[in-house]
């Protein structure tokens, strides 16, 4: 059996996580292995929510700006190739309240949101295709709450003013 996905979309307070944790408890009841990530899930599979991108020369730039964390965001750095992630709303929460204001703004800049549209589509992508490509011979159903149309595609559409078409 091939894994399914189920995206429940929809405008803010439509009901999209009440609907979606239905899901999932239907789905428990008749025995059928599921995983729900709600919106802001920061272990969410194919979502970017609270990652910050990085070239090496950005990266490289932001440890030396900020030598006194050179060594903690090295720790928390997750490198693929030549691109740097830094998942900082995770750590928030345990180291965060420490960091400086202009580093936590220096790595906001880098959030994968805020990057231009181009480069933003190239990475959301990149992620999807690495989870179809984990999960694609799994058993698993994954349903995923607001993650594909509001967030992303809304978002950009309205801080780029793209057309809506």
């Amino acid at each position: 059996m091939r894994s399914k996905l189920v995206l429940i979309e929809g405008m803010p307070g439509s009901g999209k996580t009440t609907t979606a944790q239905l899901v999932h408890e239907i789905l428990t009841e008749v025995n059928i292995t599921s995983q729900l990530f709600l919106e802001g899930n920061l272990e969410h599979p194919a979502d970017y929510d609270g990652v910050a991108f990085f070239k090496k020369t950005e990266w490289d730039e932001l440890l030396n700006t900020h030598k006194k964390f050179k060594d903690l965001l090295s720790n928390l750095m997750i490198q693929q190739d030549n691109d740097y992630f830094l998942e900082y709303r995770k750590i928030k929460s345990e180291v965060w309240s420490s960091f400086p204001d202009e580093l936590h703004r220096a790595v906001f800049k880098h959030d994968i949101y805020e990057l231009p549209l181009d480069q933003n589509r190239k990475l959301i992508t990149e992620r999807w295709t690495k989870f179809e490509d984990r999960v694609m011979y799994g058993a698993d159903t994954f349903i995923f709450d607001c993650c594909f149309i509001q967030n992303p595609v809304t978002i950009y559409q309205i801080k780029h003013y793209q057309d809506k078409s």
